[in-house]
This record gives structure tokens, C-alpha cells and sequence, in this order.
């Protein structure tokens, strides 16, 4: 049976003082192996992965990924704004891609997991593309804290038919930034035990 390992970039926003951010999908293969724990750039910009056999998820080891210095259209950077998302393209798109909005949060518990909770699909958001087309404004009026916003991107292009490498964007709003419209925390689905 082959494992096939999704390496996540994790892009930090620091909102009211407090860190929080997104995770997008960066390399996915078979070849990394599990048990991936410690990650490492050197100077010729290799990423290096040390294993670990402890655990569920185990093996040894160390591998390494190195860049082959081609230029790829990726989401360079991602913040939460007073009104909603804006999200940094590398590269100019070609036109303005088709967008799919969902937020959930959680049962917060000392229990192990929780399934989703609240699960929001296809949220209206209004879409606005910059002039030299390398920020997108995601403009959602009901954001909430606690909650996990998965923003899929679907149909980015660059002018010379590049697509988008990592084209789902996970941000967990711990904070939304003051000036923006609160949803009454009544609304909040939250369960203690």
C-alpha cells in the first residue's frame, strides 16, 4: 500500500497581538515516506526531513526536497483584513478564479477529536481582484472566531496557463481584526466539558 504524504506551508498572521494564520497544501508524493517531524532549509535552499519511529505515524530517517529553481504561481501570503480575507498571489493571474468558501469549528473538550461542527458550505463572499492582479480580497460580512475558513481556489491561471500550486487555503481565525462586524457571540456553537 502506498502512503502518499501532503507537506502543508503554514503562513502566520499576527491579529490584535495574536498569531494565527493559514495552512495550504505544498508537495504531495509517496516519496517523503511518514513519520516526518523536523524540517529544515540549508544554504542551497534544500529542504531537509528528519523522521522519527516514535508513534503511529513512524519510520527513520532523513530525506531531503530540492527546489529545481523554476518559478511557480503559488499563494505567497494570506491575512485576515476588516473585511474579510486577502490573499497574495506570486504571479499576476490571468483572470479572476472561481472561489468556494466553507468555515466549521469544533467540540473543545480534553477528549481525543471532534467531528465538525456548524459546517458552513458555499458562503456567499464578494470577490475582488487587484488591478495588477496579484491580490485577491475575499470580502465575507460574518466572520467568527474559532472557526476554520477553507477557501478553495479553483481556475487560477497565470497568462501563460500556469496553475495555482496549492489551490486550498485552511485559516483558523483565533482573532478578527478590531474594526471589523462581530457576529454575537451567542451565535457561537461552543460546547465546554
Amino acid at each position: 500500500m502506498t502512503i502518499v504524504i501532503l507537506l502543508i506551508r503554514f503562513l502566520p498572521d499576527k491579529v490584535n497581538g495574536v498569531m494565527q494564520g493559514a495552512a495550504i497544501p505544498f508537495l504531495e508524493t509517496a516519496q517523503l515516506g511518514i513519520g516526518n517531524n523536523r524540517f529544515a532549509f540549508d544554504a542551497d535552499d534544500k529542504l531537509w526531513i528528519g523522521k522519527t519511529h516514535l508513534g503511529w505515524a513512524g519510520d527513520e530517517g532523513i530525506k531531503s526536497v530540492k527546489w529545481n529553481r523554476q518559478e511557480y504561481l503559488f499563494v505567497k501570503d494570506v491575512s485576515l483584513t476588516a473585511e474579510g480575507f486577502k490573499l497574495q498571489f506570486s504571479m499576476p493571474l490571468m483572470s479572476m478564479p472561481e472561489l468556494k468558501l466553507e468555515a466549521h469549528t469544533y467540540h473543545y473538550h480534553s477528549d481525543y477529536g471532534s467531528p465538525k461542527i456548524d459546517h458552513k458550505k458555499d458562503i456567499s463572499a464578494t470577490l475582488k481582484l487587484s488591478n495588477d492582479k496579484q491580490t485577491l480580497w475575499v470580502k465575507y460580512p460574518e466572520l467568527q472566531s474559532a472557526y476554520t475558513y477553507t477557501i478553495s481556489i479553483n481556475n487560477a491561471q497565470t497568462a501563460n496557463s500556469q496553475h495555482l500550486l496549492g489551490d486550498v487555503v485552511r485559516y483558523t481565525v483565533n482573532q478578527i481584526p478590531r474594526g471589523y462586524y462581530k457576529v454575537s457571540d451567542q451565535n457561537r456553537p461552543f460546547f465546554f466539558y
